[in-house]
């Protein structure tokens, strides 16, 4: 069977400014062929307050990278027993 899912997560790193945190919708859609086992593909976007940047050097190399991913895509499969 196939299946649809839909997240959406508020991330509040300091409740006195707003700036400092963010949003992430993810849907998803996947299918489960064998009992137990989930085959999906998420696509998150993700809003980032004003003051969310990486760390200097989080990336090893890329001195460049001052912002945190805006999209992403994941698959995934899993299973439980």
């Amino acid at each position: 069977p196939v299946f649809f899912a839909f997240r959406f997560d508020r991330v509040i790193l300091d409740r006195d400014y707003e700036s400092r945190s963010f949003r992430v919708v993810t849907p998803r859609v996947g299918v489960t062929p064998a009992p137990g086992l989930d085959i999906f593909l998420a696509y998150s976007r993700y809003w980032y307050g004003d003051n969310i940047r990486l760390r200097p050097n989080q990336i090893p190399g890329d001195l460049s990278v001052t912002q945190p991913d805006e999209r992403v895509m994941k698959m995934q499969a899993q299973v439980r027993w």
